[in-house]
């Protein structure tokens, strides 16, 4: 290639992945091109004549891709993205039962609606994706259906490859339960509890505007910890989860010791000082704020979750992976079925190189934070800043792809653009931000230190 000539192959931006029984399919029917020389010309345009010549070019032209795309697939497995077996961790084998989270994401969002859906399955304990099934709308009756089809999906060839699947978390979809009950009633299937929350303060957020309940904004996030609190307690079991919090309702209005029937229960909080009781905010009983909280808290379809959470799961991690996804997939640009699923690999190969990364320090040896502004607490707030992504996944890619180069059965032929992204405001604050130690010390994890405040 001469300097300054672009390149006019295109190794990365299409290239279907065929499942394992597809790769066995076509490696025993799609006949291999001759070998040839390579060439590093573009194809010229195809010359008029007989029917029968054309149609001899589309065919060849066809096993050629066919050789491709199988090839890449190659490259890609080579690069680690292989069965499930090799991706789950070495404590736990592919016979063992284990717990895993699924979810799905719109891959294009098109004006007339979702037109891919990709569903993840990832590993809880070593926090990677072991498997994804990406579903056209075409294929499901509708778009909503789509995730539903890829959950099926991916558990019936996780299920094929002999994993025992003891524990599956997802969000709370009903058609997603249903499933889960009815085709799958052996495994154990838990409720993402950051989603039931989100509802949660929805509903919380909504009552806080209505005349005479502004007070309950201030416990919105007193009450969203103590739920956090309540399935983090209760070592699956259903009924202590439901009553720690149910509780709330005697905690907001100042009653810390209570009965029920013949118990007596009393919160687990340290004691509160005189002080300390007057200095809270207690909601009246009889008030418009404590009726609407009362809705929220006792409603039927909330404590039916609840039974589904006592194992606190949650799919943060997949969460992660899908803002990974985005760098490779954007949904504002179009891709072929192909793309995307190759695509989507690469995101794979990146999230699970850098799972467990640390929290990255200062030339002091300080841990280094970023404190973004929350639109949703009106408040600032501290975020730890991990260490940088490493991609060294990509150089092995790119040796693979380069000895497929060498391969004169191989053709490539469209050139590669890249898509450029509007750079956005980087700050939505309305006020300063206040001392980078005052936001640090004030910070608070549902998943750390829950145990010892509930409230």
């Amino acid at each position: 290639m001469k300097p300054g000539q672009k390149s006019q192959y295109r190794i990365l931006k299409t290239g279907a992945v065929p499942t394992a029984t597809e790769q066995r399919s076509e490696e025993t029917t799609v006949p291999l091109p001759s070998t040839s020389p390579p060439s590093t010309a573009l194809p010229s345009a195809p010359s008029s004549g007989p029917s029968n010549v054309a149609s001899e070019e589309e065919a060849d032209s066809e096993v050629d891709m066919e050789r491709e795309l199988l090839d890449l697939s190659k490259s890609f497995e080579d690069c680690g993205l292989k069965d499930v077996s090799f991706v789950l961790p070495s404590s736990q084998s592919s016979s063992s039962a284990g717990t895993m989270s699924g979810s799905g994401s719109i891959s294009q969002d098109t004006e007339r609606g979702a037109k891919y859906s990709t569903y993840s399955f990832q590993n809880d304990s070593a926090k990677e994706i072991v498997h994804f099934e990406l579903v056209q709308v075409t294929e499901a009756s509708s778009s909503v259906a789509m995730e539903v089809m890829g959950l099926q999906r991916g558990l019936s060839e996780l299920l094929d490859r002999g994993v025992d699947i003891g524990v599956m978390t997802t969000d709370r979809s009903p058609s997603v339960r249903k499933l889960m009950r009815e085709e799958h009633p052996t495994i154990q299937h838990e409720l993402d509890s950051w989603h039931v929350t989100k509802g949660i303060k929805k509903n919380i957020v909504a009552a806080s505007n209505r005349k005479g309940q502004k007070e309950l904004f201030t416990w919105l996030k007193a009450i969203t910890n103590h739920l956090y609190w309540s399935c983090d307690t209760s070592n699956g079991d259903q009924e202590l989860c439901v009553r720690r919090w149910t509780s709330l309702l005697y905690h907001i209005i100042g009653v810390h010791r209570w009965e029920e029937g013949s118990s007596e229960h009393t919160c687990l909080h340290p004691p509160l000082s005189d002080e300390e009781q007057e200095r809270k905010k207690w909601i009246s009983p009889d008030s418009p704020a404590f009726s609407a909280l009362k809705d929220i808290v006792t409603n039927r379809n909330l404590l039916h979750d609840l039974r589904q959470m006592t194992l606190f799961k949650h799919t943060g991690p997949l969460e992660a992976y899908h803002s990974v996804m985005l760098k490779y997939v954007p949904k504002r640009l179009h891709f072929n079925y192909d793309s995307i699923r190759a695509r989507t690999q690469l995101a794979i190969m990146d999230h699970n190189e850098n799972v467990g990364r640390q929290q990255a320090t200062t030339k002091a040896g300080e841990l280094r934070w970023s404190f973004p502004y929350s639109r949703q607490s009106g408040d600032w707030v501290s975020k730890p800043i991990y260490q940088k992504t490493t991609q060294t996944f990509r150089r092995t890619l790119i040796e693979r792809a380069l000895e497929m180069r060498d391969d004169a059965s191989i053709a490539y032929t469209e050139q590669y653009k890249k898509p450029r992204c509007k750079r956005l405001l980087q700050n939505i604050a309305p006020v300063a931000r206040p001392d980078k130690n005052f936001l640090v010390a004030r910070r608070t994890s549902r998943f750390g230190g829950l145990r010892a405040k509930p409230y």
